[in-house]
């Protein structure tokens, strides 16, 4: 029996292989991104698909890099909360007072607006490398927050006023509060400018902590003084129940506060 008499016999492009995932047919299509970033880039093409007009039962999914960052973008966001979370557990243990605790962390946010100001600026985007440089912004500015805060406490015990101590703490904490902040700057500059191999991928975290930097040290030593004056002055050191790091006496008092 001739081969024509039972089959159908033409040239035709097909697959040099059928992928399959969950039991579906599928099949990769790849690109390189340069110029742009991956959300750039996935924002147009997710504008060109609906105009493809795909047969019923055809899908587009997005995998790859951009597949990976998403899911280190979930990562990270989660780390953010823990951070958050094991920052204020450790201030509340080592001062006691909810007030304290969140006059520190308020200085997150004047890092955070820094970083955002910085990438702008650049015109980077926002990746894993800068949300990583977000993330180092919690220690960073809580430690400089702190050097301001131990000092304001240690004048409260000598006798001073809340006022007096706040205006003292702005000046007397500038140098430790600036090398504090000139060394993390200094240390990511090389990788701001782009020297070194592979710096370009780290990049926009050494921009995020420049920028924070630059905005966070002068407000927090103007901000913050301002904020624990506004939070202590209706308050005596001993009801307070706090303490500096480094102390091993906790002081506290039973005494009703006044006003």
């Amino acid at each position: 029996v001739p081969l024509k008499e039972v089959a159908r016999i033409s040239l035709e492009e097909v697959p040099a292989r059928i992928l399959r995932e969950n039991l579906r047919k599928m099949t990769f299509v790849t690109a390189n991104v340069a110029g742009i970033g991956f959300d750039e880039a996935v924002r147009r093409i997710r504008t060109v698909v609906p105009r493809l007009h795909l047969p019923s039962g055809y899908t587009v999914d997005f995998g790859g890099q951009y597949e990976s960052k998403e899911r280190l973008v979930t990562q990270v966001a989660w780390a953010t909360v823990g951070v958050s979370l094991g920052i204020l557990i450790v201030l509340l243990y080592a001062f006691h007072s909810w007030r304290i605790a969140l006059a520190a962390l308020f200085t997150i946010p004047l890092a955070l607006s820094g970083g955002v100001a910085a990438l702008l600026l650049t015109g980077e985007t926002l990746n894993v490398s800068s949300l990583i440089g977000f993330m180092a912004h919690f220690g960073l500015s809580v430690q400089k927050a702190l050097i301001l805060i131990e000092f304001v406490l240690d004048r409260l015990r000598a006798g001073a006023d809340v006022k007096t101590a706040c205006q003292e703490a702005g000046l007397v904490r500038l140098r430790p509060v600036l090398m504090t902040a000139l060394a993390a700057a200094v240390a990511v500059l090389p990788i701001a400018l782009g020297y070194g191999t592979g710096s370009e991928l780290q990049r926009p975290l050494a921009i995020v902590l420049i920028g924070g930097l630059a905005t966070s040290t002068p407000l927090t030593l103007v901000c913050l003084p301002a904020l624990l004056t506004w939070l202590l002055r209706p308050l005596q050191v001993g009801s307070l129940g706090i303490r500096a790091f480094g102390s091993s006496a906790v002081q506290e008092s039973d005494e009703k506060t006044e006003g």
